[in-house]
């Protein structure tokens, strides 16, 4: 089963789905507060059981060593306490640990794998990339990390890298980010997304870019849209409607 398939399995009760036919909408604000529950209650349980080494993945480690700074205690000192008090465990892995909003590579995973679970069956295959595995250049290549270094081309002539890659009856890269809310990251996403479809509109390139962007920030969204909107290999798109377009065009 699909890291998606097994996703909806195990959270089908309390997420929102809307399906038209097969595509499926997911309520990514709410997808965060679960996994925020998620992360609490695995360190809950790490700091009862004194195995705080089990999920360092989820811990802000800054945020743990401040506490203990401000409590002059050792680790051992503290876990001990929480074997002791499941309130004080809970409180404390409330602290700790990271914020879901904070996760967005496991947002954007979730956002390819949803889209290329309607494409794998209409033969367009979508998969998630490594970070920084290929970027455009500001010059207008398409180049992978390899060819970086071997080409000693830098970040700085460079886009920000690409999230996913569409392959088979459709071609093409994929922007894809989740922002909530107002703030500076949220900003900065938009200005990112806003340099790569000025970057498409200005070089010639056969391959089709997808900016998929799930957000409630929808006067940018749509600004967005309106001002790109004559760029015909370039997608500005949510999950749900990336999806439909494979459903309609495939």
């Amino acid at each position: 089963m699909s890291f998606i398939n097994d996703f909806i399995e195990t959270f089908k009760d309390k997420l929102s789905f809307t399906n038209k036919p097969s595509a499926t909408k997911l309520d990514f604000q709410k997808i965060r507060v679960l996994r925020q529950q998620k992360n609490d209650k695995i360190i809950t349980n790490s700091l009862i059981n004194k195995n705080i080494d089990a999920c360092l993945t989820l811990i802000n480690e800054k945020e743990l060593k401040r506490v203990y700074e401000q409590t002059g205690k050792t680790k051992e000192e503290i876990l001990e306490e929480c074997s002791k008090s499941e309130l004080l465990a809970k409180v404390l892995a409330g602290r700790i640990a990271k914020k879901a909003s904070r996760q967005g590579t496991q947002d954007e995973y979730l956002q390819l794998e949803i889209c290329n679970s309607i494409g794998k069956d209409l033969g367009v295959r979508i998969t998630n990339i490594g970070a920084s595995e290929y970027r455009a250049t500001k010059s207008g290549e398409i180049i992978s990390k390899k060819e970086m270094k071997e080409k000693n081309i830098t970040k700085d002539m460079c886009l920000k890298s690409f999230d996913g890659r569409i392959e088979g009856k459709m071609t093409g890269w994929i922007f894809a980010k989740v922002v909530f809310g107002n703030g500076g990251h949220q900003d900065s996403v938009f200005i990112e997304a806003d340099t790569l479809c000025e970057w498409v509109s200005k070089h010639e390139r056969e391959e089709t870019f997808v900016v998929l962007i799930d957000t409630d920030l929808e006067s940018k969204f749509i600004s967005l849209k309106k001002k790109y909107s004559e760029v015909k290999n370039l997608l500005i798109l949510d999950h749900y409607s990336f999806q439909e377009f494979i459903l309609d065009n495939m």
